[in-house]
């Protein structure tokens, strides 16, 4: 009896501490998930900024006559492609702020 007990107190601790290392590691990937969509929403933002540089760029080139009107509306949709991204890239921090959230306990309720 005495040996089944403490093979089970083994087995419970074992389970406990390794709840905490999947729990820290959720959190930690979580954490580590959040920064990177930052990271990666600040670089699509200043790309958009230079690509709305582009456009007047392109639009001052076709009001001298150094630039054909395609050229202003390309400029313009690659803008427009990229604000795009941004918007998503920006879904993608929310998306990865409640997953971190939720690998801290936060969202839990009694029965889930």
């Amino acid at each position: 009896d005495y040996t089944i007990a403490n093979a089970e107190n083994r087995e419970t601790i074992y389970r406990y501490q390794q709840t905490l290392l999947d729990a820290y590691s959720e959190v930690t990937t979580n954490m580590s998930a959040v920064k990177n969509q930052q990271l990666g929403y600040m670089l699509k933002k200043r790309e958009v900024k230079q690509l709305q540089e582009a456009v007047s760029t392109s639009h001052e080139l076709y009001q001298s006559g150094y630039a054909s009107y395609l050229e202003v509306i390309t400029a313009q949709k690659n803008t427009l492609d990229a604000e795009l991204e941004m918007v998503r890239k920006k879904k993608d921090i929310y998306t990865a702020a409640v997953n971190l959230y939720r690998a801290l306990g936060g969202g839990w309720r009694n029965g889930q």
